[in-house]
């Protein structure tokens, strides 16, 4: 589900190694020998685990809550694969793709915003993640040829992003004219369904 050509491969990496649990999060890394003392760089508040990082964290939650709001629906954070699957939903290929896109930046963001913390001591608030996510999400959904519907709901969604709406394919229209018969005779119209019986 993670891997689209409008996605930076680097981008669907760090989600995929999410979902195996290889990032290098304090619990990772005591896991490996490495022993050091643990503590979430976001809230400061809790030991730094993936789960917590992505999910638990408050500064991950506010980021959830607002996707959610945007898409106006709550967000299911029990896990990681619950929170992928908020895009498998009856959307259009083009508003499906965006809202993967956004999903995936959010991962991507909140990554960023710890190791700025960590290792640049540099906080990054959430309103300022949020605008990070909106211009990672609008360059990728600008860049897919994929069609969008023509529903209100989704077209409030991709302008959320900036990303503009590409409209469904028109339908080939064919002219059929009747021309009524001449003066004195009898025209029988068939739409070529007409069976001989013999």
């Amino acid at each position: 589900m993670i891997w689209h050509a409008a996605i930076s491969p680097s981008k669907s990496f760090l989600v995929w190694r999410v979902f195996h649990d290889k990032l290098p999060t304090d619990d990772n890394l005591s896991k490996r020998g490495c022993l050091l003392p643990s503590i979430c760089n976001l809230c400061g508040a809790a030991q730094e685990t993936s789960m917590h990082l992505f999910i638990d964290c408050p500064f991950a939650t506010d980021i959830w809550h607002w996707l959610g709001s945007l898409l106006n629906l709550n967000c299911n954070l029990t896990s990681f694969l619950d929170i992928i699957r908020i895009s498998d939903r009856n959307w259009s290929p083009h508003c499906k793709l965006v809202i993967l896109v956004a999903i995936i930046y959010c991962f991507n963001i909140i990554w960023h915003c710890r190791n700025q913390s960590r290792f640049n001591d540099k906080r990054i608030k959430v309103a300022l993640a949020i605008n990070l996510i909106i211009t990672g999400t609008s360059l990728s959904g600008n860049s897919s040829t994929l069609a969008a519907s023509s529903s209100i709901t989704e077209f409030v969604i991709l302008k959320n992003f900036d990303v503009k709406t590409n409209p469904p394919k028109s339908y080939n229209i064919k002219e059929v004219i009747w021309s009524p018969p001449i003066f004195n005779w009898v025209k029988c119209n068939t739409d070529g369904a007409a069976q001989e019986i013999l």
